[in-house]
């Protein structure tokens, strides 16, 4: 993932170059292991890791059209989301099966978006209920999606070939500390878990079957733990603020 830029910044900044060429280092694994299981992994993990993220993007839709003065996901990782699907879904090729799912998740995310951008308008104090209100929260918006487009083109022009799979991974990152520190105001352990093993299963999965680097091995351990202490903040929240 980091070579080109390595390469760039190799001749002045060598220390920097090392460490980004060490954590793109290729791992060597069996996955005999997997090979020999009565259930084709490669068919069951996505499967269920995408099963797992749809429900958690329909609970999301399904609270955020009846809690209307609750935000359920950060806006700034689901414009990341959106722009992500949209770019794969009519912009850059994907496998087709890949690409059906892409429309259906864009589908999804569109729904919470607009209804998220409602309870967000909702919620903001009486004194910016108004015109010039509706106008910064408009241009909330705008900004949160702009800076989804940013985000997603660095791994376009980065790694072009790659730049779904790493782009996917950058955004959970990005979504799991969002959910810890800058998340909704409603805590829902069916929607945190969910997410969690969404992509846990998928992170299973590209372990096992993609071409790995240190650098994506500790990506999924940073996700699951965001993930996990999530959770955990969720199930210690006030009980008047959870939704289950």
């Amino acid at each position: 993932m980091f070579a080109s830029l390595s390469t760039l910044i190799l001749k002045e900044h060598a220390a920097v170059a090392h460490v980004l060429l060490a954590v793109n280092r290729t791992l060597e694994h069996d996955i005999a292991w997997a090979k020999a299981l009565p259930i084709p992994l490669d068919i069951v993990l996505p499967l269920l890791g995408g099963i797992c993220w749809s429900l958690a993007y329909i609970l999301i839709c399904w609270h955020s059209l009846r809690e209307k003065r609750r935000i359920f996901i950060p806006i700034l990782a689901l414009s990341m989301n959106i722009v992500w699907e949209f770019i794969y879904s009519f912009i850059i090729d994907v496998p087709e099966e890949q690409e059906v799912i892409d429309h259906i998740w864009l589908g999804l995310d569109l729904f919470i978006i607009v209804f998220t951008w409602r309870n967000y308008l909702i919620t903001r104090p009486q004194d910016q209920q108004g015109f010039q209100g509706f106008l910064q929260s408009f241009w909330y918006l705008v900004r949160n999606l702009l800076v989804g487009v940013f985000f997603n083109l660095v791994f376009v022009a980065l790694v072009p070939g790659s730049s779904a799979f790493y782009g996917a991974f950058m955004i959970n990152i990005v979504m799991s500390y969002l959910f810890i520190y800058g998340g909704g105001e409603a805590p829902n352990l069916a929607i945190a878990v969910l997410k969690m093993l969404g992509t846990a299963l998928t992170s299973l999965y590209a372990y096992i079957y993609l071409v790995q680097t240190w650098f994506m091995v500790l990506t999924y351990i940073l996700i699951f733990v965001l993930d996990c202490a999530y959770i955990f903040q969720v199930l210690r929240a006030p009980p008047k603020s959870k939704l289950a």
